[in-house]
Order: structure tokens, then sequence, then C-alpha cells
């Protein structure tokens, strides 16, 4: 038969930490703001350890549930219109002027 026995208060703190650490990792605190007209990377997956990443995509149409974007249309390099889920997106930030010029690149 195994008996519980008490955590020691070292023991208490890292399992707080950990559970801690953990449900921060399902439960985001904010969304990433998305704007029509503006550039998305939409993640594709992983190779290994590093995430593939494609883009920057301009966003045609945000979806929204309940004030937070769910579903995210943009059109890919030829031009069609592709669909994506917002936890699979990340905003994209121009370092120039290419992107309100259209470039995107």
């Amino acid at each position: 038969m195994v008996q519980e026995r008490e955590m020691t208060q070292e023991e208490e703190e890292k399992y707080q930490k950990n559970m801690k650490t953990s449900f921060d990792k399902r439960h985001p605190r904010g969304f990433p703001s998305f704007e029509e007209g503006g550039y998305l990377l939409v993640s594709t997956g992983k190779l290994g350890k590093n995430p593939l990443v494609r883009g920057p995509f301009l966003i045609k149409k945000i979806l929204w549930m309940e004030n937070f974007p769910k579903t995210i249309i943009y059109l890919d390099d030829k031009g069609t219109e592709k669909v994506a889920a917002a936890k699979n997106a990340i905003p994209y930030h121009c370092r120039s002027n290419a992107c309100s010029q259209g470039g995107g690149k």
C-alpha cells in the first residue's frame, strides 16, 4: 500500500511553479492584433524544433467570434485566397516602406 506524505516547502513551491508554467502555456494572455489590409506570416508546421513560417501575405478578411479573431482569409503569392486559423498566424510588421507601397517583401 502506498502512503501519501506531505510535501516539504521546497517541493510545494516547485509543484506550484510547474503548475503555473503548464497553465500559462495553454492560456495565452492576449491576442495579436490583425487588421484587414495588413500583413501576416503563416505557420505551416515544424522542422525539428524550428517552426516553418511562410509569408508575408496580405490580409483580406478577418472572421471574429465573440471579439476574438478566429479565422483569417489572406492572399497568397499567386493572388489566391487562403484561410488560416488565427492561432497559426503571426502579425508581420515591415521594417521599410515596401509594405505600404504594395511590395510586402
